[in-house]
Protein backbone atom coordinates (compact mmCIF):
# COMPACT_ATOMS: atom_id res chain seq x y z
CA UNK A 1 0.00 0.00 0.00
CA UNK A 2 2.86 2.38 0.85
CA UNK A 3 4.59 1.70 -2.48
CA UNK A 4 1.40 2.30 -4.43
CA UNK A 5 0.80 5.53 -2.50
CA UNK A 6 4.37 6.68 -3.11
CA UNK A 7 4.03 6.08 -6.84
CA UNK A 8 0.76 7.99 -7.03
CA UNK A 9 2.14 10.99 -5.16
CA UNK A 10 5.33 11.13 -7.24
CA UNK A 11 3.32 11.09 -10.45
CA UNK A 12 1.09 13.88 -9.18
CA UNK A 13 3.80 16.20 -7.84
CA UNK A 14 3.87 18.03 -11.15
CA UNK A 15 0.10 18.23 -11.47
CA UNK A 16 -2.17 21.10 -10.53
CA UNK A 17 -4.62 18.94 -8.62
CA UNK A 18 -4.09 20.94 -5.46
CA UNK A 19 -7.20 19.58 -3.84
CA UNK A 20 -5.64 16.15 -3.42
CA UNK A 21 -5.15 15.21 0.23
CA UNK A 22 -1.58 15.42 1.44
CA UNK A 23 -1.86 12.81 4.18
CA UNK A 24 -2.62 9.10 4.47
CA UNK A 25 -6.34 8.78 5.02
CA UNK A 26 -7.23 6.93 8.18
CA UNK A 27 -3.77 7.26 9.78
CA UNK A 28 -2.41 9.38 12.65
CA UNK A 29 0.91 9.68 14.46
CA UNK A 30 0.81 10.12 18.22
CA UNK A 31 3.51 10.76 20.81
CA UNK A 32 2.56 9.63 24.32
CA UNK A 33 4.05 10.51 27.68
CA UNK A 34 6.45 7.78 28.83
CA UNK A 35 4.30 6.63 31.75
CA UNK A 36 1.44 5.35 29.55
CA UNK A 37 1.69 2.31 27.31
CA UNK A 38 0.15 2.16 23.88
CA UNK A 39 -2.08 -0.66 25.13
CA UNK A 40 -3.43 1.49 27.97
CA UNK A 41 -3.93 4.38 25.58
CA UNK A 42 -5.98 2.28 23.16
CA UNK A 43 -8.11 0.91 25.98
CA UNK A 44 -8.85 4.43 27.27
CA UNK A 45 -9.81 5.74 23.84
CA UNK A 46 -11.95 2.69 23.14
CA UNK A 47 -14.02 3.40 26.22
CA UNK A 48 -14.10 7.15 25.68
CA UNK A 49 -14.82 7.24 21.93
CA UNK A 50 -15.45 3.75 20.51
CA UNK A 51 -16.54 5.01 17.10
CA UNK A 52 -13.06 6.33 16.33
CA UNK A 53 -11.85 2.70 16.21
CA UNK A 54 -8.20 3.49 16.93
CA UNK A 55 -5.83 0.63 16.11
CA UNK A 56 -2.09 0.32 16.53
CA UNK A 57 -0.06 -0.13 13.33
CA UNK A 58 3.57 0.17 14.42
CA UNK A 59 5.98 1.89 16.78
CA UNK A 60 7.84 4.58 14.84
CA UNK A 61 10.16 5.72 17.66
CA UNK A 62 9.80 3.19 20.51
CA UNK A 63 12.16 5.01 22.87
CA UNK A 64 9.99 8.14 22.65
CA UNK A 65 6.63 6.34 22.68
CA UNK A 66 5.74 7.56 19.15
CA UNK A 67 3.31 5.34 17.24
CA UNK A 68 1.47 5.09 13.94
CA UNK A 69 -2.27 4.43 14.37
CA UNK A 70 -5.22 3.82 12.10
CA UNK A 71 -8.74 5.09 12.73
CA UNK A 72 -12.18 5.04 11.12
CA UNK A 73 -12.31 8.26 9.11
CA UNK A 74 -15.89 7.62 8.07
CA UNK A 75 -16.98 8.24 11.67
CA UNK A 76 -14.59 11.10 12.50
CA UNK A 77 -12.40 13.11 10.13
CA UNK A 78 -8.68 13.63 10.68
CA UNK A 79 -9.01 17.07 12.28
CA UNK A 80 -11.69 15.82 14.62
CA UNK A 81 -9.60 12.81 15.62
CA UNK A 82 -6.53 14.99 16.27
CA UNK A 83 -8.51 17.45 18.37
CA UNK A 84 -10.02 14.56 20.34
CA UNK A 85 -6.60 13.05 21.09
CA UNK A 86 -5.08 16.38 22.09
CA UNK A 87 -7.59 16.61 24.93
CA UNK A 88 -5.72 13.84 26.78
CA UNK A 89 -2.91 15.25 28.95
CA UNK A 90 -0.75 12.17 28.24
CA UNK A 91 -0.74 12.86 24.47
CA UNK A 92 2.28 15.01 23.65
CA UNK A 93 1.54 15.25 19.93
CA UNK A 94 -1.14 14.04 17.55
CA UNK A 95 -0.86 14.71 13.84
CA UNK A 96 -1.60 13.41 10.35
CA UNK A 97 0.80 11.11 8.52
CA UNK A 98 1.73 13.53 5.74
CA UNK A 99 2.51 12.53 2.17
CA UNK A 100 3.68 15.85 0.71
CA UNK A 101 7.42 15.40 1.22
CA UNK A 102 9.61 15.87 -1.85
CA UNK A 103 13.25 15.44 -2.82
CA UNK A 104 14.90 18.83 -3.03
CA UNK A 105 16.46 18.64 -6.45
CA UNK A 106 15.84 20.27 -9.81
CA UNK A 107 16.23 18.97 -13.38
CA UNK A 108 19.95 18.58 -14.05
CA UNK A 109 22.22 19.46 -16.93
CA UNK A 110 24.34 16.40 -17.74
CA UNK A 111 26.77 18.48 -19.85
CA UNK A 112 27.93 20.59 -16.90
CA UNK A 113 31.20 19.06 -15.73
CA UNK A 114 33.91 20.04 -13.30
CA UNK A 115 33.69 20.72 -9.60
CA UNK A 116 33.72 24.52 -9.75
CA UNK A 117 32.26 24.67 -6.25
CA UNK A 118 35.43 23.37 -4.58
CA UNK A 119 37.29 26.63 -5.07
CA UNK A 120 34.19 28.65 -4.28
CA UNK A 121 33.92 27.21 -0.75
CA UNK A 122 37.72 27.11 -0.21
CA UNK A 123 37.91 23.30 -0.15
CA UNK A 124 41.55 23.03 -1.41
CA UNK A 125 42.73 25.34 1.39
CA UNK A 126 40.67 23.40 3.93
CA UNK A 127 42.29 20.15 2.76
CA UNK A 128 45.67 21.58 3.76
CA UNK A 129 44.30 21.36 7.30
CA UNK A 130 42.34 18.08 7.06
CA UNK A 131 40.84 15.74 4.51
CA UNK A 132 38.65 14.05 7.12
CA UNK A 133 38.96 10.71 8.85
CA UNK A 134 39.18 10.15 12.60
CA UNK A 135 38.73 12.26 15.71
CA UNK A 136 41.65 13.31 17.89
CA UNK A 137 41.13 10.13 19.93
CA UNK A 138 40.80 7.90 16.83
CA UNK A 139 37.03 7.57 16.73
CA UNK A 140 35.47 6.86 13.32
CA UNK A 141 33.50 9.93 12.17
CA UNK A 142 30.16 9.03 10.56
CA UNK A 143 27.68 11.16 8.61
CA UNK A 144 24.24 9.64 8.12
CA UNK A 145 22.37 10.29 4.87
CA UNK A 146 18.61 9.81 4.62
CA UNK A 147 17.76 9.49 0.95
CA UNK A 148 15.98 7.44 -1.71
CA UNK A 149 18.76 5.12 -2.87
CA UNK A 150 22.49 4.47 -2.74
CA UNK A 151 24.97 2.66 -4.96
CA UNK A 152 27.19 1.44 -2.14
CA UNK A 153 29.39 -0.51 -4.60
CA UNK A 154 30.38 2.62 -6.54
CA UNK A 155 34.18 2.50 -6.96
CA UNK A 156 34.61 6.09 -5.79
CA UNK A 157 32.41 5.64 -2.72
CA UNK A 158 32.48 2.05 -1.45
CA UNK A 159 35.49 2.44 0.85
CA UNK A 160 33.78 5.36 2.58
CA UNK A 161 30.42 3.69 3.23
CA UNK A 162 30.04 2.59 6.86
CA UNK A 163 29.84 -1.09 7.77
CA UNK A 164 28.38 -2.48 11.00
CA UNK A 165 31.22 -4.69 12.19
CA UNK A 166 29.04 -5.98 15.04
CA UNK A 167 26.66 -7.55 12.53
CA UNK A 168 27.20 -10.66 10.38
CA UNK A 169 25.60 -9.91 7.00
CA UNK A 170 22.81 -12.01 5.55
CA UNK A 171 22.47 -14.52 8.40
CA UNK A 172 18.95 -13.36 9.33
CA UNK A 173 20.07 -12.77 12.94
CA UNK A 174 20.22 -9.52 14.89
CA UNK A 175 23.82 -10.17 15.98
CA UNK A 176 24.36 -6.85 17.76
CA UNK A 177 20.85 -6.93 19.27
CA UNK A 178 20.02 -3.38 18.22
CA UNK A 179 16.56 -4.31 16.96
CA UNK A 180 17.57 -4.38 13.27
CA UNK A 181 18.35 -7.67 11.55
CA UNK A 182 21.34 -7.75 9.17
CA UNK A 183 21.92 -3.97 9.17
CA UNK A 184 25.51 -4.50 8.04
CA UNK A 185 25.38 -1.82 5.31
CA UNK A 186 22.77 0.50 6.87
CA UNK A 187 19.00 0.32 6.85
CA UNK A 188 16.32 0.25 4.15
CA UNK A 189 13.20 1.62 5.84
CA UNK A 190 11.04 0.98 2.77
CA UNK A 191 11.57 -2.76 3.07
CA UNK A 192 12.59 -3.01 6.76
CA UNK A 193 15.78 -4.78 5.73
CA UNK A 194 19.51 -4.13 5.70
CA UNK A 195 19.59 -4.35 1.91
CA UNK A 196 20.79 -1.02 0.47
CA UNK A 197 19.88 -0.52 -3.17
CA UNK A 198 20.44 1.99 -5.95
CA UNK A 199 16.74 1.66 -6.78
CA UNK A 200 13.80 3.59 -5.36
CA UNK A 201 10.80 1.92 -3.66
CA UNK A 202 9.07 1.25 -6.99
CA UNK A 203 12.13 -0.47 -8.43
CA UNK A 204 13.50 2.29 -10.66
CA UNK A 205 17.20 3.15 -10.74
CA UNK A 206 17.64 6.41 -8.83
CA UNK A 207 20.75 8.57 -8.53
CA UNK A 208 19.81 11.10 -5.85
CA UNK A 209 21.40 9.51 -2.77
CA UNK A 210 24.51 8.46 -4.68
CA UNK A 211 24.99 12.07 -5.80
CA UNK A 212 24.61 13.35 -2.23
CA UNK A 213 27.09 10.73 -0.98
CA UNK A 214 29.67 11.79 -3.57
CA UNK A 215 29.54 15.39 -2.41
CA UNK A 216 30.07 14.38 1.22
CA UNK A 217 32.52 11.52 0.86
CA UNK A 218 33.73 10.81 -2.65
CA UNK A 219 37.22 9.38 -2.16
CA UNK A 220 39.86 12.00 -2.89
CA UNK A 221 43.32 11.69 -4.37
CA UNK A 222 42.58 8.23 -5.82
CA UNK A 223 42.84 9.08 -9.53
CA UNK A 224 39.15 8.31 -10.04
CA UNK A 225 36.00 10.34 -10.71
CA UNK A 226 35.57 13.19 -8.19
CA UNK A 227 36.81 14.41 -4.81
CA UNK A 228 34.25 14.62 -2.05
CA UNK A 229 34.62 17.28 0.59
CA UNK A 230 35.78 14.56 2.99
CA UNK A 231 38.33 12.29 1.32
CA UNK A 232 38.12 9.99 4.33
CA UNK A 233 34.84 9.65 6.22
CA UNK A 234 32.22 7.01 6.87
CA UNK A 235 28.72 7.50 5.49
CA UNK A 236 25.74 5.63 6.94
CA UNK A 237 23.07 5.14 4.24
CA UNK A 238 19.43 5.10 5.32
CA UNK A 239 16.88 4.56 2.56
CA UNK A 240 13.96 6.54 3.92
CA UNK A 241 13.37 9.76 1.99
CA UNK A 242 9.69 9.37 1.24
CA UNK A 243 6.47 11.19 0.58
CA UNK A 244 5.18 9.27 3.62
CA UNK A 245 6.14 11.09 6.81
CA UNK A 246 6.06 7.95 8.96
CA UNK A 247 8.85 6.49 6.80
CA UNK A 248 10.96 9.61 7.44
CA UNK A 249 10.38 9.33 11.19
CA UNK A 250 11.46 5.67 11.17
CA UNK A 251 14.60 6.68 9.27
CA UNK A 252 15.48 9.25 11.91
CA UNK A 253 14.77 6.70 14.61
CA UNK A 254 17.39 4.32 13.19
CA UNK A 255 19.99 7.09 13.31
CA UNK A 256 18.88 8.09 16.80
CA UNK A 257 19.05 4.55 18.18
CA UNK A 258 22.49 3.91 16.68
CA UNK A 259 23.95 7.12 18.14
CA UNK A 260 22.28 6.57 21.54
CA UNK A 261 23.70 3.05 21.53
CA UNK A 262 27.17 4.48 20.89
CA UNK A 263 26.76 6.93 23.76
CA UNK A 264 25.41 4.29 26.12
CA UNK A 265 28.21 1.75 25.41
CA UNK A 266 30.96 4.41 25.29
CA UNK A 267 31.71 3.48 21.69
CA UNK A 268 31.71 -0.29 22.06
CA UNK A 269 28.63 -0.55 19.82
CA UNK A 270 26.44 1.76 17.77
CA UNK A 271 27.77 4.56 15.57
CA UNK A 272 29.49 7.91 16.23
CA UNK A 273 27.13 9.84 13.95
CA UNK A 274 27.96 13.56 14.08
CA UNK A 275 25.45 14.80 11.48
CA UNK A 276 22.58 13.63 9.32
CA UNK A 277 21.70 15.08 5.91
CA UNK A 278 18.07 15.48 4.78
CA UNK A 279 17.82 16.68 1.18
CA UNK A 280 14.02 16.59 1.13
CA UNK A 281 11.15 18.44 2.73
CA UNK A 282 7.72 20.01 2.44
CA UNK A 283 7.12 23.40 0.86
CA UNK A 284 4.97 26.02 2.60
CA UNK A 285 4.23 24.15 5.83
CA UNK A 286 4.81 25.07 9.48
CA UNK A 287 5.93 23.09 12.56
CA UNK A 288 2.51 23.19 14.19
CA UNK A 289 1.39 20.49 11.75
CA UNK A 290 4.66 18.51 11.93
CA UNK A 291 5.49 18.30 15.65
CA UNK A 292 6.88 14.75 15.48
CA UNK A 293 9.37 15.62 12.72
CA UNK A 294 10.61 18.68 14.62
CA UNK A 295 10.76 16.72 17.87
CA UNK A 296 12.97 14.06 16.27
CA UNK A 297 15.44 16.74 15.14
CA UNK A 298 15.68 17.86 18.77
CA UNK A 299 16.08 14.27 19.99
CA UNK A 300 18.85 13.64 17.47
CA UNK A 301 20.62 16.78 18.63
CA UNK A 302 20.41 15.84 22.28
CA UNK A 303 22.04 12.52 21.36
CA UNK A 304 24.84 14.40 19.56
CA UNK A 305 23.63 14.40 15.93
CA UNK A 306 23.43 17.74 14.12
CA UNK A 307 20.72 17.87 11.42
CA UNK A 308 21.40 19.54 8.06
CA UNK A 309 18.35 20.37 5.94
CA UNK A 310 17.95 21.53 2.36
CA UNK A 311 15.63 24.43 1.66
CA UNK A 312 13.04 24.61 -1.14
CA UNK A 313 14.04 24.92 -4.79
CA UNK A 314 12.04 28.05 -5.47
CA UNK A 315 12.18 31.71 -4.48
CA UNK A 316 10.14 31.34 -1.31
CA UNK A 317 10.35 33.39 1.87
CA UNK A 318 10.15 30.47 4.27
CA UNK A 319 9.74 32.80 7.27
CA UNK A 320 6.44 33.99 5.83
CA UNK A 321 5.28 30.96 3.84
CA UNK A 322 6.75 28.09 5.83
CA UNK A 323 8.91 25.04 5.15
CA UNK A 324 9.51 21.69 6.80
CA UNK A 325 11.98 20.94 8.24
CA UNK A 326 13.66 24.34 7.78
CA UNK A 327 11.27 26.20 10.11
CA UNK A 328 11.53 23.62 12.91
CA UNK A 329 12.64 25.72 15.91
CA UNK A 330 15.61 23.58 16.91
CA UNK A 331 19.09 24.71 17.90
CA UNK A 332 20.34 21.42 16.46
CA UNK A 333 19.23 22.26 12.90
CA UNK A 334 21.26 24.06 10.22
CA UNK A 335 19.37 25.01 7.06
CA UNK A 336 20.93 25.51 3.64
CA UNK A 337 19.76 27.12 0.40
CA UNK A 338 21.39 27.02 -3.01
CA UNK A 339 23.65 29.60 -4.66
CA UNK A 340 25.37 29.79 -8.05
CA UNK A 341 28.90 30.39 -9.32
CA UNK A 342 28.43 34.15 -8.91
CA UNK A 343 27.34 33.86 -5.27
CA UNK A 344 23.77 34.78 -6.12
CA UNK A 345 20.71 33.05 -4.72
CA UNK A 346 19.89 30.39 -7.34
CA UNK A 347 16.07 30.31 -7.24
CA UNK A 348 16.21 28.93 -3.71
CA UNK A 349 14.33 29.47 -0.47
CA UNK A 350 15.35 32.29 1.82
CA UNK A 351 14.46 33.76 5.21
CA UNK A 352 16.20 36.04 7.67
CA UNK A 353 15.06 33.90 10.59
CA UNK A 354 14.89 30.31 9.39
CA UNK A 355 17.41 30.04 6.53
CA UNK A 356 20.93 29.85 7.89
CA UNK A 357 23.29 29.88 4.93
CA UNK A 358 23.89 29.32 1.24
CA UNK A 359 26.09 26.74 -0.47
CA UNK A 360 26.63 25.99 -4.15
CA UNK A 361 23.68 24.21 -5.72
CA UNK A 362 24.04 24.69 -9.48
CA UNK A 363 25.86 22.35 -11.85
CA UNK A 364 27.22 20.18 -9.03
CA UNK A 365 29.40 17.43 -10.49
CA UNK A 366 29.42 14.26 -8.39
CA UNK A 367 28.99 10.47 -8.41
CA UNK A 368 26.02 8.71 -10.06
CA UNK A 369 24.96 5.13 -10.77
CA UNK A 370 26.05 2.93 -12.36
CA UNK A 371 29.68 3.53 -11.31
CA UNK A 372 29.59 6.86 -13.12
CA UNK A 373 29.47 10.64 -12.65
CA UNK A 374 27.06 13.42 -13.53
CA UNK A 375 25.81 16.81 -12.46
CA UNK A 376 22.66 18.29 -11.01
CA UNK A 377 21.08 21.42 -9.58
CA UNK A 378 19.26 21.90 -6.31
CA UNK A 379 19.39 22.53 -2.60
CA UNK A 380 19.70 18.74 -2.39
CA UNK A 381 23.34 19.19 -3.35
CA UNK A 382 23.97 22.35 -1.31
CA UNK A 383 22.96 20.83 2.05
CA UNK A 384 25.48 17.92 1.93
CA UNK A 385 28.30 20.44 1.63
CA UNK A 386 27.35 21.75 5.07
CA UNK A 387 27.03 18.17 6.37
CA UNK A 388 30.49 17.42 4.98
CA UNK A 389 31.84 20.51 6.75
CA UNK A 390 30.68 19.04 10.07
CA UNK A 391 32.67 15.88 9.32
CA UNK A 392 35.81 17.92 8.64
CA UNK A 393 35.27 19.94 11.82
CA UNK A 394 35.12 16.80 13.98
CA UNK A 395 38.40 15.61 12.43
CA UNK A 396 40.24 18.70 13.74
CA UNK A 397 38.48 19.39 17.03
CA UNK A 398 41.11 19.28 19.81
CA UNK A 399 40.88 16.60 22.47
CA UNK A 400 39.65 19.13 25.02
CA UNK A 401 36.50 19.70 22.93
CA UNK A 402 35.39 16.12 23.54
CA UNK A 403 35.44 16.51 27.33
CA UNK A 404 31.82 17.61 27.29
CA UNK A 405 28.28 16.37 26.85
CA UNK A 406 27.23 15.10 23.44
CA UNK A 407 24.49 17.72 23.07
CA UNK A 408 27.01 20.47 23.83
CA UNK A 409 29.21 19.27 20.98
CA UNK A 410 26.29 19.21 18.56
CA UNK A 411 25.11 22.66 19.63
CA UNK A 412 28.57 24.20 19.43
CA UNK A 413 29.12 22.57 16.02
CA UNK A 414 25.94 24.26 14.81
CA UNK A 415 27.08 27.72 15.86
CA UNK A 416 30.64 27.20 14.56
CA UNK A 417 29.19 26.11 11.22
CA UNK A 418 26.96 29.19 11.09
CA UNK A 419 29.98 31.35 11.88
CA UNK A 420 31.93 29.69 9.06
CA UNK A 421 30.47 31.63 6.17
CA UNK A 422 31.81 34.24 3.83
CA UNK A 423 29.50 37.14 4.53
CA UNK A 424 28.10 38.62 1.33
CA UNK A 425 25.95 41.77 1.07
CA UNK A 426 23.45 40.12 -1.27
CA UNK A 427 22.65 37.57 1.46
CA UNK A 428 22.41 39.97 4.41
CA UNK A 429 18.62 40.15 4.40
CA UNK A 430 18.05 36.63 3.04
CA UNK A 431 19.71 34.44 5.68
CA UNK A 432 20.44 34.51 9.39
CA UNK A 433 24.22 34.36 8.80
CA UNK A 434 24.21 36.56 5.71
CA UNK A 435 26.70 34.33 3.94
CA UNK A 436 27.82 31.30 1.97
CA UNK A 437 29.64 28.27 3.40
CA UNK A 438 33.44 28.50 3.62
CA UNK A 439 35.17 25.19 4.43
CA UNK A 440 38.46 26.78 5.42
CA UNK A 441 36.73 28.95 8.00
CA UNK A 442 34.91 25.87 9.33
CA UNK A 443 38.05 23.83 9.97
CA UNK A 444 40.13 26.72 11.32
CA UNK A 445 37.30 27.66 13.70
CA UNK A 446 37.06 24.03 14.86
CA UNK A 447 40.83 23.75 15.39
CA UNK A 448 40.72 26.27 18.23
CA UNK A 449 37.46 25.14 19.79
CA UNK A 450 37.60 25.53 23.58
CA UNK A 451 36.78 22.91 26.14
CA UNK A 452 33.10 22.85 27.00
CA UNK A 453 31.36 22.46 30.32
CA UNK A 454 29.83 19.06 30.95
CA UNK A 455 26.64 20.90 31.82
CA UNK A 456 26.62 23.24 28.84
CA UNK A 457 23.52 22.96 26.70
CA UNK A 458 23.45 26.27 24.82
CA UNK A 459 24.89 26.93 21.39
CA UNK A 460 25.67 30.47 22.47
CA UNK A 461 27.57 32.44 25.09
CA UNK A 462 24.21 33.92 26.07
CA UNK A 463 23.01 32.18 29.21
CA UNK A 464 19.35 32.28 30.13
CA UNK A 465 16.40 30.66 31.81
CA UNK A 466 12.89 30.97 30.33
CA UNK A 467 9.94 29.99 32.50
CA UNK A 468 7.25 28.86 32.59
CA UNK A 469 7.34 27.01 29.29
CA UNK A 470 4.63 26.27 28.15
CA UNK A 471 2.94 29.45 29.38
CA UNK A 472 -0.19 31.54 28.80
CA UNK A 473 1.54 34.41 27.03
CA UNK A 474 3.46 35.91 29.94
CA UNK A 475 6.88 34.62 30.96
CA UNK A 476 10.11 35.42 32.79
CA UNK A 477 13.41 35.55 30.92
CA UNK A 478 16.49 35.52 33.14
CA UNK A 479 19.47 36.79 31.16
CA UNK A 480 23.21 37.12 31.78
CA UNK A 481 23.51 39.90 29.23
CA UNK A 482 21.99 43.14 28.08
CA UNK A 483 20.50 43.05 24.62
CA UNK A 484 17.28 42.59 22.69
CA UNK A 485 14.65 39.89 22.96
CA UNK A 486 12.40 39.27 19.94
CA UNK A 487 9.36 37.02 19.98
CA UNK A 488 8.49 35.50 16.59
CA UNK A 489 5.59 33.31 15.66
CA UNK A 490 6.96 30.15 14.07
CA UNK A 491 5.73 31.46 10.70
CA UNK A 492 8.27 34.29 10.99
CA UNK A 493 5.96 37.12 12.08
CA UNK A 494 7.56 39.40 14.67
CA UNK A 495 5.21 39.54 17.68
CA UNK A 496 7.19 41.80 20.01
CA UNK A 497 10.64 43.23 20.68
CA UNK A 498 11.98 44.12 24.15
CA UNK A 499 15.18 45.52 25.64
CA UNK A 500 16.84 43.06 28.00
CA UNK A 501 18.59 43.83 31.24
CA UNK A 502 20.76 41.46 33.23
CA UNK A 503 18.63 39.41 35.57
CA UNK A 504 14.91 38.70 35.44
CA UNK A 505 12.85 40.25 32.63
CA UNK A 506 9.07 39.87 32.50
CA UNK A 507 7.93 39.58 28.89
CA UNK A 508 4.29 39.99 27.91
CA UNK A 509 3.84 39.96 24.10
CA UNK A 510 0.73 41.66 22.75
CA UNK A 511 -2.24 39.29 22.50
CA UNK A 512 -0.39 36.13 21.43
CA UNK A 513 -2.44 33.16 20.31
CA UNK A 514 -1.84 29.52 21.16
CA UNK A 515 1.01 27.90 19.28
CA UNK A 516 4.74 27.59 18.82
CA UNK A 517 7.00 30.65 19.04
CA UNK A 518 10.71 31.38 18.59
CA UNK A 519 12.50 33.52 21.20
CA UNK A 520 15.54 35.27 19.76
CA UNK A 521 18.06 36.99 22.04
CA UNK A 522 20.83 39.21 20.66
CA UNK A 523 23.68 41.22 22.09
CA UNK A 524 26.57 42.97 20.33
CA UNK A 525 28.53 39.79 19.65
CA UNK A 526 26.22 36.80 19.83
CA UNK A 527 22.69 35.52 19.42
CA UNK A 528 20.56 32.59 20.52
CA UNK A 529 17.17 31.14 19.64
CA UNK A 530 14.96 28.85 21.63
CA UNK A 531 11.40 27.64 21.24
CA UNK A 532 8.44 28.44 23.47
CA UNK A 533 4.90 27.14 23.56
CA UNK A 534 1.87 29.27 24.43
CA UNK A 535 -1.01 27.08 25.51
Amino acid sequence: MKLILLNIVLVCLGCTALAQKDWVEGELMVALEPEISIHEFLQITKKSQPTIELKWKEALVPSSNIHLLSFNESNLDAEGAINYLREFNFVRYAQKNHTDIEQRKSPNDPNVVGQWYLDKINAPSAWEVSTGGLTADSQEIVIAIVDVSFEITHDDLKANFWKNMHEIPNNNIDDDKNGYIDDFDGWNVYQDTGYISARNPVGQLDKHGTMVAGIIGGIGNNRRDIAGLNWNVKMLPVQGSSTNEAVVIKSYNYILEMRKRYNRTQGDSGVFIVAQNSSFGVDKRFPADYPVWCDLIDQLGKAGVLSIAAGPNNLTDIDAQGDIPCTCPSDYLVTVTRSDENDELFNGGFGKINMDMAAPGKGIFTTTPVNSTGSGDGASFAAPMAAAAVGLMYSVYPTRFYNSSVDSMALRSAIYLRQSVEELPQFTENMSTGGRLDLLKAVTRAEVAPALSLRETNNSSIGDVLYPNPNNGSFIFESNTEGTLNVYHVNGTLISSSNLVKGANRIEPDAPSKGLYVIEVKNESDWKRTKMIIK
